[in-house]
């Protein structure tokens, strides 16, 4: 519903404020020293925190290690992936990374939200329109990630418009040929 989306992005931000607790980032340093016992959470708090270094380091880790897939599916609490973390924070530069890698636009948290439904929702048009390009929206005209529902029934053009985020709408509609809603009289 409506009212738990006005909670906020469930876990992952709670991940960070616990990381950033005491106004350091000693706790982020300390789970970005053991990426090998723990490397999901060492990714989701790099790209938290925005640290692209990190991100990309252990991107390379797992690439090598041929464990990279298995990265991108690991879930937060929330069951939010990397790529919806990247997309809620606002992080460009890790989303860029993380599709780069291979990283699926249509991955599903426990809400049913995609990360077009956070970065939406969150007002971020920047990882909006990377999430978009990626899906290649913008080129064939594919209405499906902008009308797809999560599990409240809101799709991430309706969050987008329910939480007045003018730039993801006009990020979203910027080369659309066809209006999203059609009305029968």
């Amino acid at each position: 519903t409506m009212a738990s989306l006005r909670q906020g992005p469930a876990s992952s931000q709670a991940t960070a404020a616990t990381a950033k607790a005491g106004g350091t980032d000693s706790a982020a340093q300390t789970a970005l020293k053991a990426p090998l016992a723990n490397p999901h959470h060492g990714l989701h708090v790099a790209i938290a925190y925005g640290k692209v270094e990190a991100v990309e380091q252990l991107l390379n880790t797992a690439a090598a290690g041929g464990t990279l897939h298995a990265l991108h599916k690991t879930v937060d609490s929330a069951g939010d992936t990397p790529l919806q973390i990247a997309a809620n924070y606002n992080t460009s530069s890790e989303m860029r990374l993380l599709l780069a890698a291979g990283a699926s636009v249509w991955s599903l948290n426990k809400r049913g939200s995609t990360p077009l439904h956070l970065a939406a929702a969150a007002g971020h048009a920047g990882p909006a329109n990377q999430l978009l390009e990626a899906a290649n929206l913008k080129v064939s005209g594919c209405h499906y990630c902008l009308t797809l529902v999560d599990r409240g029934g809101f799709s991430a053009w309706q969050l987008a418009v329910y939480y007045n985020r003018l730039s993801v709408v006009q990020v979203m509609t910027a080369n659309l040929e066809l209006p999203l809603v059609h009305i029968e009289r």
